[in-house]
């Protein structure tokens, strides 16, 4: 990802059959894929998948523990609530 840096829009994940929360990362250098990004938003609790066209090359995993990410956020907000 150091190759492509600030463009986080021209990335995407897809899951991996049989790893809980664990992604492909792919980037779209022309932009022309579609690729919806990484978020679908600013209050988003879970990451973006699109469809890759056959043959893409992955570059890198990523693992989102989201269940932490959830307790993590709940904790937040009963602390500052």
């Amino acid at each position: 990802m150091a190759s492509h840096p600030g463009n986080p829009a021209g990335t995407v994940r897809a899951t991996v059959s049989h790893a809980k929360g664990l992604y492909v990362l792919f980037f779209d250098e022309t932009g022309t894929l579609g690729y919806r990004g990484i978020i679908n938003g600013d209050t988003a609790n879970d990451v973006s998948t699109s469809s890759i066209p056959k043959g893409e090359q992955g570059l890198t995993n990523l693992f989102f523990n989201k269940d932490g990410y959830s307790a993590y956020c709940r904790e937040y907000r009963e602390y500052w609530g």
